[in-house]
This record gives structure tokens, sequence and C-alpha cells, in this order.
């Protein structure tokens, strides 16, 4: 038996919305929020959860509850396996594990750090450069490994951090004053020699901060998205490097971070399209959340996402829905627009 002092601090530690979420994609409305129950099938919202009271009712279906029994209903386990889970996931101390390099990076007084524009390159092989905005004018094409190409450009300043995600949920962090301004004509940095990655591990994302605003978006292969809050990346110290800086349960499709909610085109390995606003996902600040089930696959898998702009779809439409998770819609000949590259 699990001893009752023990029963109620776990349900003082399980935040009622964020454990809901993981499941159902929940609307703030005043001061609770709501959905499409999960229990039964609806078409207007009359799920509400109460994170004042801790506690979940569906006004269609009547069924009601808190955290634990929540979970009971919705995974169909027992009492105890529900308040283990619950605790397991819920009832410890959120906080992301931290890698400590060692006596040689304790930190020293901060240095004033001479800050003027900067473009910045991130390569899909992993490769980095810092060049001025005058050099960039300068140069020619850009120098690139056979094979590679340019994931992500970004114009900033050199008092800007780094972080770069990798395909072993970790992130590195660096700021972009440790780097040496380059030219377009050199391959630049190999960002997984340059910040010590472990062996095999490759970087995946580069986002690019100032003062941690906006949110990371991450899309998984099983259809489930996450909107984690960038504060939850910052650090008192200067760490370097970040453990379960994302979800493992299913392989990462795409990563993105964003400033403003937005739109996004999801496409499945079956052509089923789908497009999502990102301030339909509750943020989070647990970094490792799983998220919520945005597009609903069956046995297939999420294989590509790209934020969606006027022109990509002819019929856009179409591929929206009022509520998630939702299919999709197939993909036509004639719903293609000019820019649409997928």
């Amino acid at each position: 038996m699990i001893d009752k002092a023990t029963v109620d601090r776990i349900y003082a530690a399980a935040d009622i919305v964020e454990v809901v979420s993981d499941f159902v994609s929940l609307r703030k409305k005043g001061v609770n929020y709501q959905a499409c129950c999960p229990f039964h099938n609806e078409k207007t919202p009359s799920f509400v959860v109460s994170p004042t009271k801790g506690l979940y009712k569906c006004f269609g279906c009547g069924k009601g509850g808190n955290a634990v029994t929540f979970v009971m209903e919705h995974e169909g386990m027992s009492y105890v396996e529900a308040l283990k889970y619950v605790a397991k996931k819920y009832g410890q101390p959120r906080k992301t594990q931290l890698y400590y390099p060692g006596d040689e990076d304790d930190e020293a007084p901060d240095e004033e750090v001479p800050d003027y524009p900067v473009n910045l390159f991130f390569t899909g092989e992993g490769y980095f450069k810092k060049i001025t905005p005058l050099s960039l004018r300068m140069g020619g094409a850009q120098k690139l490994k056979e094979g590679d190409s340019i994931a992500r450009e970004v114009e900033t300043s050199n008092a800007a951090q780094l972080l770069f995600f990798t395909d072993k949920q970790q992130v590195y962090k660096a700021d972009v004053s440790d780097f040496a301004d380059t030219k377009a004509s050199v391959l630049g940095d190999f960002i997984p020699a340059k910040l010590g990655f472990d062996d095999g591990e490759a970087a995946t994302y580069m986002a690019v901060t100032r003062d941690y605003s906006g949110y990371l978006l991450f899309f998984f292969e099983n259809g489930k998205a996450a909107k984690v809050d960038m504060k939850s990346y910052e650090t008192k110290q200067k760490r370097k490097k970040l453990l379960a800086a994302y979800s493992d349960k299913s392989p990462c499709v795409a990563i993105f971070h964003i400033d403003a909610d937005g739109e996004f085109l999801l496409r499945a390995n079956n052509e089923k399209t789908l497009l999502l606003h990102s301030g339909a996902l509750i943020p989070k600040t647990t970094k490792n959340t799983q998220g919520v089930q945005v597009m609903t696959l069956r046995k297939n898998r999420l294989e590509r996402v790209v934020p969606y702009t006027a022109g990509m779809l002819e019929n856009d439409h179409r591929f929206r829905s009022k509520s998630i998770p939702s299919a999709g819609a197939s993909l036509k000949p004639e719903d293609k627009g000019e820019q649409l590259r997928l």
C-alpha cells in the first residue's frame, strides 16, 4: 500500500492541466481549459479542466475527477498503477538534468562582448559560420561539403546565444562570440567537434536568442507536437550541455524556434496533409514533454513539417481542422500551389 502522506504529496505535485494536456489538446477559456471530451465523441467541447480545483469534468458524458482518475480512465490503469504513473512523471521536481563539464568549466567574470550585426549559417551536416554583413556582401557563393546545404540562416548580433539540439535529445549551448568571424568561402566550424558532442551525436537544429523569448516547437513521427517555453532552457550558470532537452518517445521530425504563433504544414507518409496553427498548443515548461496528438496517423507516420505561407496550397481551407487531433486531408494535384516544395 502507498501511505496517505505519499498520496497527498503526489496529488499536490500533479498539475491537472499538464496531466490532461499530455493526452488532450486544451484551450484556455477564462480561468479554465476546455476541449472535446476524450471519453466520448462530440463536436462541441463540453470537457472542462479547472486548474484551481485540480479537477476535470465532462458535461456531456458526466465523467470527472482528478489527475489520477483521468489517467485511470484514459489509459485503463488501476488506481495504484495510475498513482505510480503520475508520481513518476509529475511528482518529481521538474528540473532539466544538467551536465557539469568539470572544474575547467568554472565561471570566470563576464567580459564585455563586442556587439555588432552578424549573419549565421548552419548546415544540414552540422557546419556553422558567422559572417559580418560587409563580408557577406563582398563574398561569393557559400562553400559547402558535397551534398550539404544551408539549413538555417539567421540575422542577429554577436552578443546572442546559440542552442544546438541533437539527435540524442540533448542541447549544447554556446555564445555567438565564441566563434570567430569568417567568410563564405570557408566550410566553417564543425559543431560536433567544436562543442565536444558525444560519439556519433549529430546536430539537428540551431536556435538563436538574446533573451530566451518565444517557444520551441517539436514535431514527432507519431503525430504528436510539443510547445516548450524557451525560458525553460535558460540557466543561471553558463552550462554547456542540457540533457533531456526534448522527448525521446518518438523520433523528432522537425524543430522550430518561434517568436509568434503561426501555421505549419504537416505531411504524413500517406500524403495526408494538415494545417496546424501553433496557437492550438498549450505551452509547457517541461522540456521533454511528449506533447499532444495533433495528427491521427493510424499505422502511418509524420514525415515532414514546414512553416506555412500563403500560396503553398490552392485550397488551404481543406486542410484546416476545427479540432485536433485530425487525420488531415489527401493532397490532390490541384491543391499544390506554386510555392509548395515538400
